[in-house]
């Protein structure tokens, strides 16, 4: 049975979404751009996500909404620093059931107006729109990192947590923001060595956009 997930006024279907995402306006958007393809050539195979391509266009096509002064977005990318060592404990076969399970539990935090993918094998990254503001960019982004900080590892002794690392990217209504490169430059700000605290989200600025100032988020 299908496993409904309730958002809101809507309800996206966790069963239906890893199988094939369900349409919202942007994504709606990039089908008709693209044509039925993108059902072989933009979903990553394990996840049954956006591929890194997918949910590459994805975000382009945030910015540009948000350029016209649609709506306020953020893009967020959320790494997971034991995933390569949990894939070599368990196996491809083991670590693929490890990402289709997260894959779930990143899918029962999903917005209607949102979208999901794989930037990397190790990589979520998270198209948000209709943000009001930072702090609820904030507290939206923090769901989908405390679901892969909280993720404990079947298989392997003692079940540890998965862990995991936060960049973002707020892009305000009216803003010109237009990155190509903002992939790269969220996975350098994941770099960080010392953030504070640990499980903070590194908030980048996009290219070209003009920002306010991050509101302190207890």
């Amino acid at each position: 049975h299908n496993v409904g997930i309730v958002v809101g006024r809507a309800t996206r279907t966790a069963q239906d979404l890893i199988q094939s995402p369900l349409p919202n306006p942007i994504e709606h958007q990039l089908g008709a751009m693209v044509g039925e393809s993108w059902r072989h050539t933009l979903i990553e195979p394990c996840t049954r996500l956006w591929n890194s391509e997918g949910i590459s266009m994805i975000a382009e096509i945030a910015l540009a909404n948000a350029r016209r002064d649609a709506h306020n977005a953020c893009i967020a990318m959320i790494e997971l620093p034991r995933y390569t060592q949990i894939n070599t404990a368990l196996g491809h076969a083991g670590g693929d059931q490890i990402l289709r399970r997260l894959a779930r539990s990143m899918l029962s935090e999903l917005d209607i107006h949102d979208s999901i993918g794989m930037a990397d094998r190790d990589q979520f990254v998270l198209v948000m729109n209709h943000i009001h503001d930072t702090r609820d960019a904030h507290k939206r982004i923090a769901r989908f990192q405390k679901a892969a900080e909280s993720f404990q590892i079947e298989g392997i002794q003692g079940r540890p947590l998965m862990g995991a690392r936060t960049s973002a990217a707020y892009i305000p209504a009216g803003s010109p923001a237009q990155d190509e490169h903002l992939f790269d430059r969220l996975r350098e700000a994941l770099r960080d060595p010392d953030p504070q605290p640990a499980s903070a989200i590194r908030f980048i600025e996009p290219a070209g956009a003009h920002c306010p100032p991050q509101e302190q988020v207890a």
